[in-house]
């Protein structure tokens, strides 16, 4: 892959001068939504540092797998036990997740985060991210009670480094572990403490992100309060669409939505779903099937009986090309069983419940 890719157009910088240009110009582009600019910036340089950003910029353009293979031989080449290799270690666990790989990502995570603790390596802020990668990886192969032990452990670790973004992760992290338990206050109270740290870092995308889970824990947690909790989510959708964040609008723009659809307000919730679905979403197509379902049920809502079955086909046919055993796919499964039986048919409603137990690591693979 890198050997190709130096082949191509350019070959790599030998100028010091012209490779710092190169390399500043590189990250620019990536933390400004324009990945592909960035790969074939990173594609001219040598070293380290380069294949990691081009690793990054993989991600970015939802190249998960070429990503993750990067990331691996980085990994593989890094001392243990330094910060450079935890985040490639976090980045090859986070890519495989978002493959459809989660039980590659757990085995990696458990393996990467076992370089750290007594008697090893000490823990730093790259290494408690790392871990809260691996604790959304066990989350999503339904594993929530190992992941939240694994959060309970970082927290106090993440609190003796005293590092604000380390210490926001756990949060964010244990605030969506706890809206997945049916805790929606301290899901909030959570997302809430995340917000204040991330505040304190220089991290924007990050604080956008968490500013609008907020949003979505208060309007959970209080449903009196769904305007404050919409006000929060769509100046999240505002700060990542400066950011050129794509795909995280696309997650942000459904949740807005989905608290309009609560608040009895169908009709408001469509624009925000028509501008998710126009979106280019290149990393989890899960999101888009979760933004159809949520249209499906404001067309419901709404009496458009034939619109809201369209868009319940269209969610099965993304569900049903995803990997088989992943919690969310189990949620979004169960959620289109719901509506199949809101459109009397029970036949579909229950081969939808049948998915939802396989995606949840219960029976096997579902026929007809």
């Amino acid at each position: 892959m890198l050997a190709a890719m130096e082949t191509q157009g350019h070959q790599p910088s030998d100028d010091p001068r012209e490779s710092e240009r190169l390399l500043a110009f590189a990250e620019l582009a990536l933390n400004n939504g324009s990945p592909a600019e960035a790969l074939a910036a990173f594609a001219q340089l040598r070293g380290t540092g380069a294949r990691s950003g081009e690793a990054r910029a993989l991600e970015a353009l939802g190249r998960n797998d070429e990503a993750a293979a990067l990331h691996r031989r980085l990994w593989e080449r890094t001392p243990p036990g330094t910060v450079e290799r935890a985040e490639h270690a976090t980045g090859m666990v986070r890519c495989h997740r978002l493959h459809d790989d989660v039980t590659t990502a757990v085995r990696l995570g458990e393996t990467a985060l076992g370089e750290f603790g007594e008697h090893r390596h000490a823990w730093h802020g790259a290494a408690v991210r790392l871990g809260v990668t691996l604790a959304g990886a066990l989350t999503a192969l339904g594993e929530l009670s190992c992941s939240q032990y694994l959060l309970n452990r970082l927290a106090a670790v993440a609190d003796t480094l005293g590092e604000p973004a380390s210490r926001g992760a756990v949060r964010w992290n244990a605030s969506l572990n706890a809206h997945l338990l049916g805790r929606p206050v301290a899901a909030y109270r959570l997302s809430m403490q995340a917000l204040a740290l991330f505040g304190e870092t220089d991290l924007p995308r990050h604080l956008a992100v968490v500013r609008g889970i907020h949003g979505r824990m208060i309007a959970r947690a209080y449903p009196d309060r769904w305007r404050e909790g919409l006000d929060l989510v769509l100046r999240s959708a505002a700060e990542l669409s400066e950011l050129g964040q794509g795909d995280w609008l696309v997650d942000t723009e459904t949740e807005a939505a989905e608290i309009l659809v609560r608040a009895d307000r169908p009709a408001q919730a469509l624009p925000h779903l028509y501008s998710a679905l126009a979106r280019p979403q290149q990393a989890e197509s899960l999101v888009k099937a979760d933004t159809h379902l949520v249209l499906a049920e404001a067309l419901a809502a709404l009496g458009d009986t034939d619109g809201c079955a369209a868009e319940v086909a269209t969610a099965a046919a993304m569900l049903g090309s995803r990997g088989r055993r992943h919690s969310q796919l189990a949620r979004e499964w169960h959620r289109t069983a719901a509506l199949y039986r809101h459109l009397g048919d029970p036949a579909r409603a229950l081969r939808a419940y049948e998915h939802a137990l396989v995606a949840a690591g219960h029976g096997g693979p579902v026929w007809g």
